[in-house]
């Protein structure tokens, strides 16, 4: 379905490693770590954000600490970074 010769325009790639083609990861990596420098900002910002949400949403409790619960709070600032750099900010404000 995601071979190059059906969404690359007819590209014809030699790639064996896998059934599916590993041109669009590839490409995808290239392009993400030329402009690491640029996205990082933006990224860093919607992280802060998404963890003061998490932890102003937490109680705390009687000893002052506050306790979060770390799975789905990964879930979410990884969800979130990776839609901010895969949709851009507008997309990504959306849950």
């Amino acid at each position: 379905m995601f071979q190059p010769k059906y969404t690359k325009y007819g590209l014809d790639v030699k790639d064996v490693m896998s059934h599916n083609g590993s041109l669009h990861p590839r490409v995808l990596r290239v392009l993400l770590t030329a402009h690491l420098a640029d996205l990082q900002a933006a990224v860093l910002e919607k992280v802060q954000i998404v963890l003061m949400e998490e932890i102003s949403a937490s109680k705390a409790g009687p000893d002052g600490w506050t306790s979060l619960r770390i799975f789905p709070m990964a879930k979410n600032i990884i969800g979130t970074a990776n839609s901010r750099v895969f949709f851009g900010d507008i997309l990504s404000q959306e849950k």
